[in-house]
C-alpha cells in the first residue's frame, strides 16, 4: 500500500519535471503568452 503510493507520487513528480522541460523547449521561456493553460498548471 505504501509502496504503491510512493510510486504514484514519484511518477507524478517526474511527469511534472518532464512537462516543465517540454514547456521550456517548446516555448523557449515565453510561457505567459505562448503556453496553453494545461502547461501553466504544471508550474
Amino acid at each position: 500500500m505504501n509502496l504503491a503510493f510512493e510510486i504514484r507520487t514519484i511518477t507524478r513528480f517526474s511527469t511534472r519535471r518532464i512537462a516543465r522541460k517540454v514547456e521550456k523547449i517548446s516555448y523557449s521561456g515565453d510561457t505567459d503568452s505562448g503556453a496553453p493553460e494545461e502547461t501553466k498548471r504544471f508550474r
